[in-house]
């Protein structure tokens, strides 16, 4: 192999190497978004129960409230008809029990979608990854002989 085959197979193991390497952080990156998003839906599927028992309740009666996974406060409920939202930005806004389960609803389904789009990124990313390794590993045993 002449020195100028071998200096243009460097380049494009080199080149070929930093596009895996980016790939790879690509999907570690989607990895953590999607554990985060199954979280983030695991808490809105809490809530959507906790807002159907709240609906079910009466003024004053006692009920245990989530706080988090494995954590419930005892609350006697003054009003069952209206339920405070966190819009963003610190702000609270009053919705009936109705808008309260759709606004709920609205959230799951927006953290599904984004789920959808993220897999369908990391199948691209997996199939090129998958591409490239038969690449590497050719250009790789070429310059070592």
């Amino acid at each position: 192999m002449s020195d100028m085959d071998k200096e243009k197979k460097q380049q494009l193991l080199q080149q070929l190497g930093y596009e895996f390497e980016g790939l790879r952080q690509q999907l570690a990156g989607i990895d953590a978004e999607l554990q985060e998003l199954n979280l983030r839906i695991s808490e809105f599927e809490r809530a959507k129960e906790t807002l159907s028992a709240l609906s079910n309740s009466k003024k004053d009666e006692e009920m245990l409230v989530p706080l988090s996974e494995g954590l419930f406060i005892k609350a006697n409920i003054k009003n069952v008809k209206e339920v405070l939202v966190g819009v963003g930005s610190g702000v609270v806004v009053g919705k009936d029990m109705m808008k309260a389960k759709d606004y709920v609803q609205e959230r799951i389904d927006e953290a599904d979608n984004l789920i959808n789009r993220l897999n369908s990124n990391a199948q691209y990313f997996v199939a090129r990854m998958r591409e490239l390794e038969p690449e590497l590993q050719r250009l790789t045993l070429e310059l070592r002989r």
